[in-house]
């Protein structure tokens, strides 16, 4: 089974924490996969076991996203959507698993975790999470997966469904009824009507956590450092990891 493992960042965000991302992703992920970086305004060095994307390639679509008058954090999270959107659409993988640039790995992936995040019959494995009331505060009931890191079956009978569901909300602007105008909301609704499908590893949890990566099968192996307190505050030891590449200027 072919897999390919995307992630996207910008000069400032790999300084910041995207080059301990990309380090430990080389160092622990098995030696015959590739990480597909989507860069924006930003260069790495040549490595075998990586691909560069510019955001210059995620096309029209998403030139046309930015130019709305809209909130700037509807922006910010577009830059991950149309990467997810541009793999969607392009990659010959069986498997995408979509990996935040700062979810940093801790230990050597192995075949389990991998047979895990891409099980038979699937289309596809979250972090499955349920809110009851809105941004206002009106009540109701949302599927907004944590998505720092999830999985998309390519092959899946489904996998056409949920591809159209998610770039609709893009592209269109589609949002009604979901909470907010935001990545994993859009994951949420392409992947509600169809979750008989999904390996939602957050199920059998002691409670709903709202942050549960740490709580599954993969937090020994994950950490996601998503707080809202500066990425330049996080306390890592980047000479850790014996493979480090640097920004080409």
């Amino acid at each position: 089974m072919n897999i390919e493992v995307i992630t996207s960042f910008n000069s400032e965000y790999y300084q910041n924490i995207g080059r301990a991302c990309v380090s430990s992703w080389l160092e622990h992920w098995p030696k015959n996969m590739i990480l597909t970086c989507y860069v924006e305004d930003c260069r790495l060095e040549s490595h075998v076991r990586l691909c560069q994307i510019p955001f210059s390639e995620l096309g029209s679509s998403y030139q046309a996203f930015q130019k709305r008058d809209i909130h700037s954090q509807e922006k910010k999270f577009a830059k991950k959507a149309y990467s997810i959107i541009h793999a969607m659409c392009n990659s010959t993988a069986d498997w995408i698993i979509w990996l935040d640039s700062d979810v940093i790995t801790l230990q050597n992936i192995t075949a389990d975790i991998l047979d895990y995040l891409t099980p038979d019959g699937k289309v596809s494995s979250c972090l499955g999470v349920w809110y009851d009331f809105d941004k206002t505060g009106n009540f109701g009931r949302y599927y907004v997966p944590e998505s720092g890191i999830f999985s998309l079956n390519l092959k899946h009978s489904l996998f056409p469904s949920v591809q159209a569901a998610y770039q609709k909300c893009y592209n269109e602007y589609a949002w009604e009824g979901l909470r907010r105008k935001l990545d994993n909301d859009a994951l949420g609704a392409a992947l509600l009507p169809h979750r008989q499908y999904v390996n939602d590893m957050c199920q059998g949890l002691a409670k709903p956590y709202k942050t549960p990566l740490p709580h599954t099968k993969l937090g020994p192996y994950l950490q996601h450092y998503k707080a809202k307190h500066s990425k330049v505050d996080v306390d890592i030891n980047f000479a850790q990891w014996s493979t480090q590449v640097a920004l080409v200027q």
